[in-house]
């Protein structure tokens, strides 16, 4: 068993975005977990990943684009955005935003 302790974790911050925690990546499996927070005001750029993407809301809101479809994610909703769909994450409500996403290799 592995267990991770926050304050040793590798974090991305920059302005005007989330912060990125990175938990896990397993090089065996392709897994990658981390938490990210989204300060009101904040986006995530659009991006796309080779991985499937999961998502778990656990306090907050959270406006996500995948590709021209406008989605809101709650606290407790869960998510999956297929490997290689362009999508990007605002957060344009009144409170950060907090989340788990787990990125996983898989057959498209």
């Amino acid at each position: 068993m592995k267990i991770v302790d926050s304050q040793n974790l590798n974090t991305v911050t920059s302005t005007d975005a989330p912060i990125i925690l990175d938990l896990f990546c397993h090089p065996d499996t392709g897994m990658k977990m981390g938490m990210a927070v989204f300060p009101v005001g904040s986006r995530a750029k659009p991006t796309a990943h080779e991985q499937h993407e999961y998502c778990y809301i656990l306090e907050g809101s959270l406006k996500v684009i995948v590709g021209n479809v406008e989605y809101i994610m709650r606290a407790g909703q869960a998510s999956y955005i297929d490997a290689g769909d362009s999508h990007e994450s605002i957060n344009d409500f009144d409170t950060d935003c907090r989340l788990i996403w787990v990125l996983l290799n898989g057959m498209r």
